[in-house]
């Protein structure tokens, strides 16, 4: 077996009974793409026909450090980036997305976003600033890159993002009227 700061590397055959720390993914061109585990499932010695038929000689289980978030729980936190009409999905993978919760105008606060990408180890995607949008499209999306991420980092961001970068703005209706001179008619 071997050791990593954040993982153990041991054999499939030696897993029954261990939690999977990450999603394992079963890849056939034209038919399928997904996840044939997903992270934390229970290994049973069933499993371990498909994991090889996988590819998975050995398997990581992960050893979380005191002071550090899984992909998941960070991304989670990371829904307080959302403000205004914004909703949120996920997180899977490490992902959590952003849509308009209704339709509107999308503003961005592109200095926090940028902060929040040079942090390191986060990938913070929008949508261009002041643009129309309709309700459900997806805005944003902010993903963790390793599988597990220093609290530190987590903090760092949600102080940048305090003020959530990610607003829609709801359109409103206006009456308008329009005079036309010389004829004296209001429409």
């Amino acid at each position: 077996m071997k050791k990593s700061n954040f993982a153990k590397i041991i054999k499939v055959e030696d897993a029954v009974g261990k939690v999977i720390g990450h999603d394992i993914t079963r890849i056939a061109p034209g038919k399928v793409k997904g996840a044939a585990f997903r992270k934390g499932h229970i290994i049973r010695w069933q499993d371990i026909k498909e994991l090889k038929a996988l590819g998975k000689e050995h398997i990581y289980l992960l050893n979380m450090p005191e002071n550090y978030y899984h992909e998941d729980e960070a991304a989670l936190k990371f829904r307080k980036l959302g403000g205004k009409n914004i909703k949120t999905t996920g997180p899977v993978e490490g992902k959590t997305q952003f849509m308009a919760a209704c339709d509107g105008f999308l503003k961005v606060d592109k200095k926090a976003v940028a902060q929040i990408n040079h942090i390191g180890n986060i990938v913070f995607a929008t949508m261009h600033s002041d643009i129309q949008v309709k309700k459900n499209d997806r805005i944003a999306g902010i993903r963790i890159v390793p599988l597990i991420i220093s609290k530190k980092l987590v903090r760092k961001v949600l102080k940048i993002g305090s003020v959530p970068p990610l607003n829609v703005m709801p359109f409103k209706k206006k009456k308008v009227g329009l005079i036309v001179p010389g004829l004296g008619i209001k429409l």
